[in-house]
């Protein structure tokens, strides 16, 4: 089952999920995020959060084409993407993309990404997206999808042991990546199809996509 989640970065552009979002079972948006939807005349089945950033006649057009609500007090423990995502898990979902979550305010910008490392979401296939980024993480391995000479940064939460690389520029063969030094950056594709896998930690893959491709991973 795949749930689309749109987010409210500020100056997100989703057009390009457009073909996405029509292709999902189960459209949630992060409490601003319907915002996004509206714009492009697209409806979430579910619009949840403690409804701050949603605008007043946003809010009165979801309610009038029966949309879901979900309203939770402002004080709360969950960010709205968080609850989006829990709510996602809660119903099912074993594909989960991620828009309009990238940019912004840079502490939101980073909450997003350390959201992957949710434990609801272990075993789910899970990533954010935007026009030009991917942002998946490796718990064991992961099968990498892009072009030749695209970018992809593999960045550490924590110490990571035994990262091994096949299809990139710069091997890596059983190789420590520890927190801090920024090695990880900027490999690239070597082929169109790259393996990365690691022997304990937690990895952040950042892959660049092509203008607007990324979308439709």
């Amino acid at each position: 089952m795949l749930a689309v989640i749109i987010a409210d970065a500020p100056q997100a552009d989703i057009r390009a999920a457009l073909p996405l979002l029509s292709s999902t079972d189960l459209l949630i948006a992060a409490d601003g995020g319907a915002r996004h939807a509206l714009n492009h005349g697209v409806t979430p089945h579910v619009i949840i959060g403690d409804l701050d950033s949603i605008q007043p006649a946003t809010l009165e057009i979801m309610q009038a084409r029966k949309v879901e609500i979900q309203r939770f007090p402002a004080a709360k423990n969950e960010t709205d993407l968080e609850l989006a995502l829990l709510l996602a898990a809660e119903r099912g979902a074993d594909q989960i993309r991620i828009l309009a979550a990238l940019g912004g305010r840079p502490d939101m910008h980073m909450a997003n990404q350390l959201l992957l490392t949710h434990p609801a979401l272990i075993g789910r296939d899970v990533a954010l997206l935007d026009a030009n980024w991917e942002v998946r993480l490796i718990r064991d391995q992961l099968q990498l999808q892009g072009k030749l000479g695209l970018r992809v940064s593999l960045l550490p939460l924590g110490d990571v042991a035994g990262v091994r690389t096949e299809g990139l520029r710069y091997p890596l063969r059983d190789e420590d990546l520890p927190i801090g030094p920024a090695r990880g950056v900027s490999n690239e594709f070597a082929t169109e199809s790259a393996q990365v896998s690691i022997r304990s930690g937690l990895l952040l893959a950042m892959i660049e996509r092509e203008l607007q491709s990324g979308y439709l991973a």
